[in-house]
Formats: C-alpha cells, structure tokens, sequence
C-alpha cells in the first residue's frame, strides 16, 4: 500500500507547490553543506592550537 494512493492530494500538488518544496530542499543542502565546512574548519583550528601549545 503506498502513500500516494491512499492519498490524492499527494497527486494534485501545483508547479508552485512543488518548486517551492524543492528550494526549500535547496537551501537546506545549502545550509548543511555551510554547516560542514564551519565545523571542518573548527577542527582545523583546534587541531592546530593543540599542536601550537
């Protein structure tokens, strides 16, 4: 049993609907992929600093 049968609203979702569900996906990837480079560069500089002391 899937989903869209049993629901039929899920087939009737409008263009606008749609590309505003995929830019939100968008900018979720967008914000994990800045999220990942900031925690990168925080091991970065906390690796160097043991290293320095």
């Amino acid at each position: 049993m899937s989903l869209h049968a049993s629901n039929p609203s899920w087939q009737k979702m409008s263009n606008q609907e749609e590309d505003y569900m995929l830019l939100r996906i968008e900018e979720m990837e967008d914000f994990r992929n800045a999220y990942l480079c900031i925690v990168i560069d925080l091991r970065k500089i906390c690796s160097g600093m043991s290293r320095n002391a």
